[in-house]
């Protein structure tokens, strides 16, 4: 059986893995220190999928499985706090000083499901299908369907705030027109991390969920990662 969820992961956190090089690179170049927070942003993401996509090398244990996923997800709360700590800094000085409250509290947040799903570590539950005579399996979260509930809720709300940020503040203050399509691409980017997250876990509570679910999720993670670096003009975020 071939783990098609895992394959996608790893794929995706080597994806991760070369915008964030190539990101720290233009940090070098610029000194600019967003540049160097979408960096962090996009390392904690491929961290992230690396642990999702370790099953493909163990797939014949499920609690091993959910042990990686455990962890994967603590490296999810923590991309979203380098995120929405980064949008307070881009909201300006304002905003600046509530940005290390945002970065702990969510943080926070993910350290405390981290434990409680510790503490109620199931085995992940396995998806099976078969296509012209070949077998595709893909893995998602197990536990107490609360918890899978609490990740996709607070990804969900989280994911989606920081969009309609992008969509408000693009459309309300910046009167570039190329700068503000840049910024409105941002905040697609941050829609598909939210439609990935209910896909992931809100759905997971549910009886309809299923392996192709799984796979749009893992899909829908990737193409938002992709958005949110194409919105990324280096020479405007150097200068």
């Amino acid at each position: 059986m071939f783990s098609l969820s895992s394959f996608i992961d790893l794929l995706n956190a080597l994806v991760c893995f070369l915008l964030a090089q190539r990101l720290r690179v233009s940090f070098r170049q610029s000194g600019n220190a967003l540049v160097q927070n979408f960096a962090s942003f996009y390392l904690v993401f491929g961290v992230f999928f690396a642990f999702l996509g370790f099953p493909f090398f163990v797939p014949d244990s499920p609690i091993l499985v959910q042990g990686f996923f455990v962890f994967a997800h603590l490296f999810l709360y923590a991309g979203i706090a380098v995120f929405l700590s980064l949008i307070f800094k881009l909201g300006g000085i304002n905003y600046a000083a509530f940005s290390p409250y945002a970065f702990y509290s969510v943080l926070g947040t993910g350290i405390l499901v981290f434990i409680f799903s510790l503490w109620d570590l199931g085995p992940a539950r396995l998806h099976e299908i078969v296509v012209d005579g070949v077998g595709l399996i893909s893995w998602s979260h197990g536990g107490a369907a609360w918890v899978r509930l609490l990740i996709g809720i607070g990804g969900t709300a989280l994911s989606l705030f920081s969009g309609l940020f992008f969509f408000f503040y693009s459309s309300a203050y910046i009167k570039e027109v190329s700068v503000r399509a840049k910024g409105l691409r941002l905040g697609a980017g941050f829609v598909l991390l939210a439609a990935a997250a209910f896909l992931a876990f809100v759905l997971s509570a549910f009886p309809l969920y299923g392996f192709w679910i799984v796979i749009l999720a893992e899909l829908a993670t990737i193409a938002g990662l992709l958005v949110i670096y194409s919105s990324l003009s280096l020479e405007k975020t150097g200068s």
